[in-house]
């Protein structure tokens, strides 16, 4: 998201040392496997943003798919979860969207009814999966 947005929500610097600080205390508790997954997220998002930035579109069938159900917000943080995520996904679906129109046999996909784990809480989107294959496989 851009720095302007963050600074509107109030999702500024303390807003993002204030997030890691509460996930962070969350995962203390978390099975081995969330932390490692933390872990590298963290470790992915404490590099510049230029960084993180998508590689050139792969010349393979694609399908990207944009999880647009917010996470139950975290307690405590000094800006508004809610407006956040929104202003975050429209970002990550603009950017996504003109990466997508740049990949051979692309589609994007907004799944509303799930978070992270889209393929647990969204049995349906096996399709995308076969899609991919049939492509592969000239079917």
């Amino acid at each position: 998201m851009n720095s302007l947005h963050s600074i509107e929500i109030g999702a500024g610097r303390a807003g993002y040392e204030a997030f890691w600080s509460l996930y962070g205390s969350l995962m203390e508790r978390a099975a081995p496997a969330a932390r490692a997954e933390f872990s590298v997220y963290h470790s992915l998002m404490s590099r510049e943003v230029a960084d993180r930035d998508l590689q050139p579109a792969p010349r393979v069938p694609t399908v990207v798919i944009v999880a647009a159900k917010p996470y139950p917000a975290l307690p405590g943080l000094p800006f508004d979860p809610q407006r956040y995520f929104e202003a975050d996904l429209h970002h990550r679906i603009n950017v996504l969207r003109e990466w997508a129109l740049h990949a051979d046999q692309s589609a994007l996909v907004i799944s509303n009814s799930t978070t992270h784990a889209v393929p647990r809480e969204d049995a349906e989107i096996a399709w995308a999966v076969k899609r991919v294959l049939s492509s592969v496989n000239g079917k």
